[in-house]
């Protein structure tokens, strides 16, 4: 069952427009109505959340709702640290690393409103790491259809019945791959024959831009996870011998 709340966590049922104002934002404080919202429905939003947490879904969360560069809605539930007792705050900083993907779809499509980016530009022009023989012709359209809808995966004994799971394995099962001893428990299967590959590669290219550039070598591994990876980075970059800088780091040349 959830944990119980921890008191110190501000509550989605208060009026949005009571929580106190925060100082320095770039997005100032003010009512729903203000701004064409109305505060039941994001109550509503708060209540739905709140439930996440309740039936243990999720250990915290922040929620933030932004309508005309203003907050609307701005609450903390459930629990930063549940193990340290330390309940979810305002402005937490979330590692979301293996969760960028919609962020960075979602400026995808921005740029493809505005008329920035088309799906059959090469990413090259983007990535110069793709300026070779064996990349050169990747579109984005290519890399959405067959490497970002790769699904993160986790392994799962078929025997544990699914009453016995937190709430928290629906969700895995829902947005990842559960791969159990016959094979995968996801009703729709894989998306693609090799998905768990493919997650890899695209785990492998967001890992290895910690590097500050593109890298210009290749790159093989077999089970590695993000840990891995920026250790391989941590070590490649400790001998000086072994790497150089090629033009601008930032990768424009």
């Amino acid at each position: 069952s959830a944990a119980t709340e921890p008191t110190a966590t501000p509550q989605p049922g208060a009026p949005p427009e009571t929580l106190p104002a925060q100082p320095q934002l770039a997005f100032s404080p003010a009512t729903p109505e203000s701004q064409g919202l109305l505060s039941e429905s994001l109550l509503e939003l708060a209540d739905a959340v709140r439930g996440y947490y309740e039936r243990d879904m999720i250990v915290g969360a922040e929620l933030v709702v932004i309508k005309n560069r203003h907050i609307v809605l701005h609450q903390a539930i459930g629990w930063k640290d549940r193990d340290e007792g330390s309940p979810m705050e305002l402005n937490t900083v979330f590692n979301i690393r293996s969760m960028t993907k919609p962020v960075v779809g979602t400026a995808a499509q921005m740029l493809i409103d505005e008329g920035k980016l088309d799906l059959d530009d090469r990413a090259s022009g983007f990535l110069p790491a793709f300026d070779n023989d064996r990349s050169g012709e990747i579109t984005i359209d290519r890399y959405q259809s067959e490497i970002a809808r790769a699904r993160a995966f986790e392994f799962r004994n078929d025997q544990k019945s699914t009453s016995e799971e937190p709430a928290s394995a629906s969700v895995a099962a829902e947005h990842g791959l559960v791969i159990g001893e016959s094979g995968v428990l996801n009703a729709g299967g894989f998306r693609y024959p090799d998905e768990p590959v493919r997650h890899g590669v695209l785990s492998a290219i967001g890992d290895l831009r910690m590097a500050g550039g593109p890298i210009i070598g290749r790159f093989s591994g077999r089970g590695c996870d993000h840990a891995l990876v920026l250790r391989l980075l941590s070590d490649l970059f400790a001998m000086p011998g072994a790497w150089e800088w090629i033009g601008d780091p930032k990768g424009n040349s």
